[in-house]
Protein backbone atom coordinates (compact mmCIF):
# COMPACT_ATOMS: atom_id res chain seq x y z
CA UNK A 1 0.00 0.00 0.00
CA UNK A 2 2.86 2.24 1.22
CA UNK A 3 4.89 1.96 -2.08
CA UNK A 4 1.69 2.23 -4.86
CA UNK A 5 0.71 5.84 -2.26
CA UNK A 6 4.92 6.64 -3.35
CA UNK A 7 4.16 5.49 -6.85
CA UNK A 8 1.28 7.51 -7.30
CA UNK A 9 2.86 10.56 -5.98
CA UNK A 10 5.61 10.53 -7.91
CA UNK A 11 3.46 10.47 -10.86
CA UNK A 12 1.81 13.66 -9.97
CA UNK A 13 4.96 15.62 -9.44
CA UNK A 14 6.39 14.36 -12.24
CA UNK A 15 2.90 15.58 -14.26
CA UNK A 16 3.74 18.70 -12.50
CA UNK A 17 7.34 19.23 -14.00
CA UNK A 18 6.05 18.21 -17.72
CA UNK A 19 5.48 21.35 -19.64
CA UNK A 20 2.13 21.20 -22.13
CA UNK A 21 2.50 22.54 -25.31
CA UNK A 22 0.00 25.72 -25.17
CA UNK A 23 -2.85 25.46 -27.66
CA UNK A 24 -2.89 26.74 -31.18
CA UNK A 25 -5.61 28.92 -32.43
CA UNK A 26 -8.98 27.73 -32.92
CA UNK A 27 -8.67 29.26 -36.67
CA UNK A 28 -7.96 32.31 -38.38
CA UNK A 29 -4.48 33.61 -38.25
CA UNK A 30 -2.90 36.54 -36.72
CA UNK A 31 -2.94 38.94 -39.62
CA UNK A 32 -6.81 38.82 -39.12
CA UNK A 33 -6.84 38.81 -35.46
CA UNK A 34 -4.45 42.07 -35.83
CA UNK A 35 -7.66 43.23 -38.35
CA UNK A 36 -10.02 42.62 -35.75
CA UNK A 37 -8.77 44.85 -32.62
CA UNK A 38 -7.97 47.29 -34.94
CA UNK A 39 -11.00 47.63 -36.45
CA UNK A 40 -12.60 47.21 -32.70
CA UNK A 41 -10.22 49.70 -31.58
CA UNK A 42 -11.17 52.38 -33.86
CA UNK A 43 -15.40 51.37 -33.58
CA UNK A 44 -15.06 52.26 -29.80
CA UNK A 45 -12.51 55.47 -29.99
CA UNK A 46 -14.11 56.49 -33.15
CA UNK A 47 -17.84 57.33 -34.34
CA UNK A 48 -19.49 53.98 -34.75
CA UNK A 49 -22.88 53.99 -33.36
CA UNK A 50 -22.26 50.25 -32.56
CA UNK A 51 -19.25 50.79 -30.78
CA UNK A 52 -18.07 47.90 -32.64
CA UNK A 53 -20.59 45.95 -30.85
CA UNK A 54 -20.09 43.33 -34.04
CA UNK A 55 -16.95 42.97 -33.53
CA UNK A 56 -17.27 41.38 -30.17
CA UNK A 57 -17.25 37.27 -29.87
CA UNK A 58 -20.52 36.58 -29.17
CA UNK A 59 -19.78 34.55 -26.12
CA UNK A 60 -18.48 37.53 -24.66
CA UNK A 61 -21.04 40.02 -25.49
CA UNK A 62 -23.14 37.36 -23.29
CA UNK A 63 -20.63 36.67 -20.21
CA UNK A 64 -19.64 40.35 -20.19
CA UNK A 65 -22.56 42.18 -21.28
CA UNK A 66 -26.00 39.84 -20.72
CA UNK A 67 -26.39 40.50 -24.67
CA UNK A 68 -27.01 43.79 -23.82
CA UNK A 69 -25.93 46.13 -26.73
CA UNK A 70 -27.35 49.09 -25.20
CA UNK A 71 -25.89 48.04 -22.15
CA UNK A 72 -22.21 47.89 -23.67
CA UNK A 73 -22.63 50.84 -26.20
CA UNK A 74 -23.83 53.02 -23.05
CA UNK A 75 -20.82 51.98 -20.68
CA UNK A 76 -18.39 53.13 -24.23
CA UNK A 77 -19.65 56.36 -24.77
CA UNK A 78 -19.53 57.04 -20.91
CA UNK A 79 -15.80 57.20 -21.87
CA UNK A 80 -13.69 60.12 -23.02
CA UNK A 81 -11.71 58.35 -26.06
CA UNK A 82 -10.19 61.91 -27.59
CA UNK A 83 -6.40 61.53 -25.89
CA UNK A 84 -6.85 57.77 -26.45
CA UNK A 85 -3.78 56.25 -29.16
CA UNK A 86 -2.67 52.88 -30.11
CA UNK A 87 -0.19 51.07 -32.10
CA UNK A 88 -0.70 47.65 -32.97
CA UNK A 89 1.50 44.87 -32.77
CA UNK A 90 1.69 41.28 -34.07
CA UNK A 91 -0.63 39.30 -32.56
CA UNK A 92 0.50 35.90 -30.62
CA UNK A 93 -1.30 32.68 -30.15
CA UNK A 94 -2.32 32.61 -26.18
CA UNK A 95 -4.20 29.80 -24.65
CA UNK A 96 -6.20 28.69 -27.99
CA UNK A 97 -6.64 32.71 -28.77
CA UNK A 98 -5.22 35.24 -30.58
CA UNK A 99 -3.46 38.09 -27.70
CA UNK A 100 -2.75 40.98 -29.80
CA UNK A 101 -0.30 43.51 -27.77
CA UNK A 102 -0.41 47.34 -28.71
CA UNK A 103 1.45 50.47 -27.36
CA UNK A 104 -0.46 53.13 -26.34
CA UNK A 105 0.44 56.91 -26.13
CA UNK A 106 -1.79 59.90 -23.97
CA UNK A 107 -4.43 58.37 -22.10
CA UNK A 108 -4.94 54.96 -20.13
CA UNK A 109 -8.41 55.87 -18.55
CA UNK A 110 -10.19 53.79 -21.31
CA UNK A 111 -8.15 50.71 -20.66
CA UNK A 112 -9.37 50.14 -16.93
CA UNK A 113 -12.96 51.85 -17.81
CA UNK A 114 -14.18 49.71 -20.54
CA UNK A 115 -15.37 46.60 -19.38
CA UNK A 116 -13.87 47.15 -15.83
CA UNK A 117 -10.74 46.08 -17.86
CA UNK A 118 -11.94 43.09 -18.93
CA UNK A 119 -11.90 43.95 -22.55
CA UNK A 120 -8.32 46.07 -22.90
CA UNK A 121 -5.97 44.63 -20.27
CA UNK A 122 -3.17 46.94 -19.33
CA UNK A 123 0.25 44.84 -19.21
CA UNK A 124 2.94 46.91 -18.64
CA UNK A 125 4.59 50.65 -17.89
CA UNK A 126 7.55 51.12 -18.47
CA UNK A 127 10.22 53.90 -19.37
CA UNK A 128 7.20 56.19 -20.35
CA UNK A 129 5.91 53.19 -22.74
CA UNK A 130 2.66 51.54 -21.80
CA UNK A 131 1.44 48.45 -23.40
CA UNK A 132 -2.40 46.70 -23.41
CA UNK A 133 -3.57 44.16 -24.81
CA UNK A 134 -6.61 42.20 -26.35
CA UNK A 135 -7.22 38.34 -26.70
CA UNK A 136 -9.04 38.02 -30.33
CA UNK A 137 -11.04 34.41 -30.30
CA UNK A 138 -11.46 32.91 -33.75
CA UNK A 139 -13.56 29.83 -33.71
CA UNK A 140 -15.90 27.94 -36.09
CA UNK A 141 -19.14 29.73 -34.96
CA UNK A 142 -17.12 33.13 -34.98
CA UNK A 143 -14.57 35.86 -34.52
CA UNK A 144 -14.04 38.73 -32.46
CA UNK A 145 -12.74 40.66 -29.56
CA UNK A 146 -12.83 37.94 -25.88
CA UNK A 147 -12.56 38.87 -22.32
CA UNK A 148 -9.81 36.89 -20.82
Amino acid sequence: MARRGLFILAVMMLAGCVRFPIDPPHAGSPEEAAAIADSWLAAVSGDDPGAGWSLIHPLAQERLFGNEKARYVAEVEEIDWANFVWDLARPATWDGNYLVMFAVEGDLEPIGALGRGRLIQLIETSGGSTEAAIVVRIDERAKGVFGP
